[in-house]
C-alpha cells in the first residue's frame, strides 16, 4: 500500500491514474487460471467487461458472484430489521456492473427493483444482460428521472465516497425526494477505519469534522475517493433523515472496512 504523502503527491502529478491502468492488468494476469476456471464452471453466469468490472470492484469473477449474492442477502436482512413499511421498490444507486442488484430479483421476487449510474457504458451492459432489473443512467449530479416518494429502500454502497462536497448534499436531499415516507437509505463510507491512508493535513481537516476529497481524477471515477468524518454526515442528514444505525469500522481486523449507515426519511 502506498504511503498517503506519496498517494497524494503522485495524484498530483496525474500519475495515479496510470498506476491504476498497471493495477488493473496485474489482477487479471494474477486472477487468470481463477477467472478461467470459474467460466468454464459457470458458464451461464454472464460477466461484463474486465475494465468495467474493474472500475467498480476488483479483477475477480469468482468474488464478484459470491460477494454479490452475499450482499444481496444481506441488505435485505438489514432493510427487514430496521423496515416500518414492507419491502416494495428498491433502488441501487451507483449499481456499477450489477455485482449487487442482480441477485436481488431471486430474493425480492414482488418488488420492483432499479439500478442506476452514471457510467453509460455499465448501465447499457446492464440493460443488455441483466434483463429482470429496470436500468437507469443518471448524471453526476441530481436530479435523476424517477419517481417522487416511490422507493422503500435505497442503498449505495461506496458511492458517496467517489463524490465532492456539493454532490454528497446534492445527493442526499435527492434520495429522500424517492424514497417513500419512512424509506430506508444504507450507504458507506470511508470512515475512522481509513483515518490512516490521510496525510497530516488531511487528517487536521478529517478531525474537524469535514469531508476530506481526493480529487486524482474525474468525479465518480475510482480513484477520485473521498473520506467521510461522522460530523459531516450527521450535519448533512440532520433536516431529511433520522439515524437508525452507524456501524463504525476501527481497522482491528487488518482489512479496513467502510462504515455502514442506516437512514430512515423523516
Amino acid at each position: 500500500m502506498l504511503k498517503p504523502h506519496l498517494k497524494s503527491f503522485l495524484g498530483k502529478l496525474g500519475l495515479l491514474v496510470l498506476l491504476d491502468e498497471f493495477r488493473m492488468k496485474y489482477q487479471g494476469l494474477r486472477n487468470y487460471r481463477r477467472n478461467r476456471k470459474f467460466s468454464v464452471e459457470q458458464p451461464q453466469f454472464i460477466l461484463p467487461d474486465k475494465k468495467i468490472l474493474y472500475e467498480t470492484f476488483k479483477l475477480d469473477y469468482q468474488a464478484y458472484y459470491r460477494s454479490g449474492r452475499e450482499t444481496a442477502r444481506w441488505l435485505i436482512n438489514q432493510y427487514q430489521e430496521v423496515a416500518e413499511r414492507p419491502l416494495e421498490n428498491i433502488l441501487d444507486w451507483g449499481c456499477g456492473p450489477a455485482r449487487v442488484v442482480r441477485h436481488l430479483p431471486f430474493l425480492a421476487e414482488k418488488c420492483d427493483i432499479f439500478g442506476s449510474d452514471f457510467n453509460k457504458e455499465t448501465i447499457s451492459w446492464c440493460k443488455e444482460n441483466i434483463p429482470e432489473v429496470k436500468f437507469v443512467v443518471n448524471e453526476i449530479e441530481p436530479p435523476i428521472a424517477l419517481s417522487d416518494n416511490y422507493f422503500s429502500f435505497i442503498y449505495a454502497i461506496s458511492v458517496f465516497t467517489h463524490l465532492s462536497v456539493e454532490r454528497n448534499l446534492g445527493w442526499f436531499r435527492e434520495l429522500h425526494r424517492l424514497l417513500a415516507p419512512s424509506g430506508v437509505l444504507l450507504f458507506t463510507t470511508q470512515g475512522k477505519a481509513f483515518y490512516h491512508d490521510l496525510t497530516e493535513v488531511e487528517k487536521n481537516h478529517y478531525d474537524q469534522g469535514h469531508l476530506v476529497v481526493r480529487q486524482n481524477n474525474q468525479e465518480g471515477r475510482r480513484i477520485y475517493s473521498t473520506y467521510h468524518p461522522p460530523d459531516f454526515v450527521l450535519s448533512a442528514i440532520s433536516d431529511l433523515y433520522s439515524l437508525v444505525m452507524h456501524q463504525v469500522d476501527n481497522g482491528e481486523k487488518g482489512r479496513p472496512e467502510q462504515d455502514i449507515w442506516i437512514l430512515r426519511k423523516k
